[in-house]
């Protein structure tokens, strides 16, 4: 069609791009001025938060982190409306779709199990059943393949304030890798709840040690501490009652925030930001539940407190702001860095 490879390449990742707010929008259903206030601040948060720039930075040809989670919002959106004949069948092409180009696509099934375990109304027993088949199907054929995921030392990897090479992770923790497997999958949730650390490098004890700490990682930190606090107060306010008295955002937080703890172990052998990319996406969601119910809950408290929430939200919204315009900043430096790179090599 006389299109360049480079045209080619841009059109697939801003295609992929569109779907994943798209689906954002899909996911959270905006349908009375509550729902956009809450909007409002969890949109700042999908943009914002610094896995959503990880997963466009990672550039392969086709972006594998973004598939996944576009797949995996998919199978979320279809668990949210009334069950069809074709969710099993869709939610089957999505995960197969997923798997076949990282091994990370089975945060496609870990959201089906989810979403069914928390009681959302668009899985049923059948999608369950045929995901796992595929699933197993997927890990049975890597091993008649040979085929292996990474160990101790296959990746760089932080660990305190030091990114550490491959080579170096080996030396250091191969022999007794249960620690830094631990270590690792906290650090990946708390990456996702509190902004650090960041590839596994806490920048607050590098700063610690140079005696200098950089404005853009307190307003980072404060600004995942304030939503996270929300989330807690949401969960221990709302999810505390029996499941069959949940309500539908009660289920979808819920099932949000399992995909979100689930992805998090997934850092065990090493931490990227991108793997934890769809972890970050769940967040966004469970941002615009939490936002909305303390948004609900204004008219029954007195005006002094309504003007305490309205002002924090005020000022979390702006911090999560100054984020979102450093993701063009972020995006712009790395290209930069990597046209650079390749100059190099070439």
């Amino acid at each position: 069609a006389g299109l360049t490879d480079n045209a080619v390449f841009r059109t697939i990742h801003i295609a992929l791009l569109v779907m994943l707010v798209a689906l954002f929008v899909l996911a959270v259903r905006v349908r009375d001025w509550r729902d956009l206030a809450a909007f409002s601040v969890a949109f700042l948060v999908l943009i914002g938060i610094h896995t959503f720039v990880a997963m466009l930075l990672e550039a392969f040809p086709v972006n594998h982190y973004a598939e996944v989670g576009v797949c995996a919002l998919g199978v979320f959106v279809l668990a949210q409306r009334p069950p069809r004949w074709y969710v099993p069948l869709v939610s089957s092409a999505l995960l197969v779709l997923a798997l076949s180009v990282i091994e990370s696509g089975v945060m496609v099934w870990i959201t089906v199990i989810a979403c069914a375990a928390a009681g959302m109304p668009g899985i049923r027993r059948s999608t369950v059943i045929a995901t796992t088949v595929w699933c197993g199907a997927y890990l049975l054929l890597r091993h008649a393949l040979g085929i292996v995921s990474p160990g101790i030392g296959g990746h760089g990897s932080g660990f305190g304030a030091t990114f550490y090479s491959a080579d170096e992770v080996a030396q250091r923790f191969g022999a007794h890798p249960a620690a830094f497997m631990l270590y690792n999958v906290v650090g990946g949730l708390a990456s996702l709840l509190f902004a650090e650390p960041r590839n596994g490098v806490y920048s607050l004890l590098g700063a610690w040690r140079a005696r200098e700490i950089h404005p853009v990682v307190v307003i980072n930190i404060v600004s995942s501490l304030a939503t996270t606090l929300l989330l807690i107060w949401y969960a221990a306010t709302h999810l505390v009652r029996k499941r069959a008295e949940w309500s539908e955002a009660d289920r979808a937080f819920a099932a949000a925030a399992v995909v979100l703890l689930a992805n998090a172990a997934l850092t065990a052998v090493y931490i990227k930001d991108e793997i934890i990319s769809v972890g970050g996406l769940f967040y966004a969601v469970c941002a615009f539940i939490a936002v909305r119910a303390l948004i609900a809950s204004v008219p029954r408290r007195t005006t002094g407190a309504a003007v305490a929430i309205a002002l924090a939200l005020a000022a979390a919204s702006t911090l999560w702001a100054f984020r979102v315009m450093g993701v063009h900043y972020q995006l712009r430096y790395d290209a930069f860095k990597t046209r650079n790179d390749w100059v190099e090599v070439l």
